[in-house]
């Protein structure tokens, strides 16, 4: 992350605010994967418990990964894009079309 920054930088007084945000995403997901492994060694004589937060130590990278390659690809659509999923994962249970939508899912008769 440094190395994408750092050259970026010359002659500014301020970080651009995507390069914010992806440096804000790419320490953030490091505490979170931090924390999730350190529960798992805390639990490690119970493996069930132990494996279940081993699993979960993955989450925190795939998020910047997915956000670098939008990143590379789109980045003025970069900032949008992580703006409306969130949106999405906040706001959209509440929608009654969401709600008609999961009720027909859930009805088909999948395997």
């Amino acid at each position: 992350m440094h190395q994408r920054i750092s050259p970026g930088l010359a002659g500014r007084e301020r970080l651009p605010a995507v390069a914010a945000y992806f440096l804000a995403l790419t320490l953030l997901s490091l505490v979170a994967f931090a924390v999730r492994y350190a529960m798992a060694i805390a639990r490690r004589k119970n493996p069930r418990t132990h494996a279940r937060w081993m699993i979960c130590t993955v989450f925190p990278l795939v998020t910047p990964a997915t956000d670098r390659l939008i990143g590379a690809h789109a980045p003025q659509l970069a900032l949008g894009v992580l703006l409306a999923y969130h949106a999405g994962t906040l706001l959209l249970h509440c929608a009654p079309a969401w709600n008609a939508f999961c009720a027909w899912f859930l009805s088909l008769p999948l395997p």
